[in-house]
């Protein structure tokens, strides 16, 4: 974006020729844009693109709760969720009725269907997260939501065709601008979970 500005000065009349004093000045104005990343953590690790075995000796009846940690890396305020992307048996496929996932009350969950149909479940977290810069442009220290994930094992729904059995989860972090409501027309969330989020759930 670019202003210029011109000023003319005083006008000098000399043996009938028309002279100006004339002079200028221009300015340029540079718009930088903020940042959403975010990332995923287990304690002071990053765990972005790996393969965790969290249990290796998993029992029917069992409730294992396990902590991840949301930091937001970008500049801006952003709403996070974690989008459950994969949940299979390897030998028993998506019979996945007895694996029951909970997240702690910080978080929402809602269903969510695609252009194409398909639906996924989506954990959003209530609050929004900090990010590095102020509307401003001065420093401020970023926040994480911490997501404590709560895992079940049904005992009466797993039966002797799941010993040895490898169970599989996987989770996506997103996340999305705090401002100008984004989060309404670029996630579609439902009104139930948009009532429970900042700037949205009543006071």
């Amino acid at each position: 974006y670019t202003l210029r500005t011109l000023f003319p000065y005083t006008t000098l009349f000399r043996s009938g020729t028309l002279a100006w004093f004339t002079g200028n000045a221009k300015t340029d104005g540079k718009f930088k844009a903020g940042t959403v990343v975010v990332g995923i953590k287990q304690g002071e690790k990053d765990v972005n693109g790996e393969k965790l075995e969290l249990i290796k000796n998993w029992n029917p009846g069992d409730s294992n709760v396990f902590d991840f940690d949301v930091p937001n890396l970008g500049t801006k305020r952003a709403y996070v969720r974690v989008k459950v992307t994969k949940m299979n048996w390897d030998k028993m496929g998506e019979m996945i009725g007895n694996v029951k996932l909970s997240p702690d009350s910080n978080w929402v969950m809602g269903e969510t269907k695609t252009n194409e149909g398909q639906e996924h479940t989506y954990y959003y977290y209530k609050e929004i997260l900090d990010g590095s810069k102020d509307k401003d442009g001065n420093d401020m220290t970023a926040e994480k939501a911490l997501m404590k994930l709560k895992v079940e094992l049904d005992g009466e729904g797993t039966g002797n065709d799941y010993q040895g059995n490898t169970f599989n989860m996987k989770l996506d972090v997103e996340a999305i601008q705090a401002s100008n409501d984004a989060i309404l027309s670029a996630w579609n969330i439902s009104d139930a979970v948009k009532s429970e989020l900042e700037g949205y759930k009543a006071k």
